[in-house]
């Protein structure tokens, strides 16, 4: 799981749906199991599976990110990890993501070395975070000791038919 974020609501995101950017995005990559490891997926185009979410800036708390919010704590300085539980994702289901539409394409990775092995998995409808909880995440220290404002790629302009966009709508599905 990665979480990208900036110092406001419209820039923390990776990708851009219809001109409008989130606070933050997180990321769950997953690789092809026809590969040994994710070092070696990442070498195939396609190796890795990337489930993204928007991160929607708001000022009420959401109540189902205070488990993994807490787990922050426990990774405040640089090279420390925390162990979450399950119960930690619960924000997932927290704005019926069941009910809406997500976009696929194939793509790179967002970080270096920028690899074209990914096939994105983008849920269109953001799930809202409480400014106060986003601060936090915008409060970890990077390698320079110092707070981490913006670990996001900004989105990248594609030529014209360089990229297949896919929607689906959502019938029915479970996260």
């Amino acid at each position: 799981m990665h979480f990208h974020w900036s110092v406001d609501e419209y820039t923390g995101c990776e990708h851009v749906l219809d001109g409008r950017g989130y606070a933050a995005e997180c990321h769950f990559v997953h690789y092809n199991s026809k590969y040994q490891s994710m070092e070696a997926a990442m070498g195939y185009p396609d190796g890795l599976a990337v489930v993204g979410f928007f991160l929607e800036e708001v000022d009420a708390p959401n109540p189902k990110f205070d488990r993994l919010v807490h787990g922050l704590e426990g990774i405040s300085k640089r090279e420390n990890s925390v162990v979450l539980t399950a119960e930690s994702l619960s924000w997932m289901n927290s704005s019926n993501l069941h009910e809406g539409s997500y976009v696929t394409y194939k793509g790179s990775l967002t970080t270096p070395p920028y690899t074209e092995c990914v096939t994105w998995i983008i849920y269109e409808k953001p799930v809202q975070i409480g400014s106060q909880q986003l601060s936090l995440m915008r409060k970890l220290e990077g390698p320079n000791s110092l707070p981490i404002e913006r670990n996001v790629r900004p989105t990248q302009r594609q030529p014209p038919g360089h990229s297949v966009i896919y929607v689906k709508q959502v019938e029915q599905s479970k996260l």
